[in-house]
């Protein structure tokens, strides 16, 4: 009983947002937004150039907002944004990629108190597909020493049931925490300390709000 279109737009030409989301709800109302859209590049912070922020900004914040401005004046049961763990627990070499998913983090928080529904989920990486597979070896080492470990799609897939009647900002991912402290070296960040005393042994599958920031939680672990 479904059928699916597929259609091309721009994320950062409004026209183009206008023009799907006009013949999106030309058959019936448009009731939801998901915006899973996303790119990479990474780099140190002191070698980027301005490029390497605009190149990532283009399909996060500029997509995301363009989407918000052509939607808030509709019913939607739900305006859902992928946003990353970057956002949440830093990534190396990834300043500009946290940056853009932290403002959809703040769109979210923006859209929920102007009553108006909105939900950014802080993803951790998922296992075989999107990004996480175009990893080489030496950045998934890196993953496992962070603690972070690919989520299977049916697991992810059952978290997004579970906080899809969430609103503003919720991290969802597969995170072995005493690995990550095994990996610090020097003093525990106050943040992480947050998080650390909030550790739990919860079964699998299982999501566990955790408070972290306010108006936000986290989904620790699987």
């Amino acid at each position: 009983g479904v059928r699916v279109n597929f259609e091309i737009a721009d994320l950062s030409d409004a026209v183009s947002i206008d023009r799907l989301v006009q013949k999106a709800g030309e058959a019936q109302p448009l009731r939801g937004v998901f915006h899973a859209a996303g790119a990479l590049r990474d780099g140190f912070l002191r070698q980027s150039d301005a490029a390497a922020f605009t190149s990532i900004f283009s399909a996060k914040i500029t997509g995301t907002w363009e989407l918000h401005r052509a939607t808030q004046g509709l019913q939607l049961d739900c305006f859902v944004l992928f946003s990353s763990i970057a956002s949440l627990l830093g990534s190396p070499a990834q300043a500009n990629y946290a940056a853009a998913n932290a403002f959809m983090d703040a769109l979210a928080r923006e859209r929920q108190q102007a009553g108006l529904v909105g939900l950014s989920i802080q993803w951790g990486p998922w296992d075989g597909i999107g990004m996480t597979a175009r990893l080489g070896a030496r950045d998934r080492e890196r993953l496992h020493e962070r603690g972070l470990l690919a989520m299977e799609p049916t697991q992810a897939l059952w978290a997004l049931e579970q906080v899809l009647g969430s609103a503003g900002c919720v991290g969802v991912f597969a995170w072995n925490s005493r690995t990550y402290r095994t990996a610090l070296k020097g003093p525990v960040p106050a943040f992480y300390r947050r998080v650390f005393a909030s550790e739990t042994t919860a079964a699998i599958p299982a999501v566990v709000p955790v408070a972290l920031a306010p108006r936000g939680y986290a989904a620790l672990p699987f």
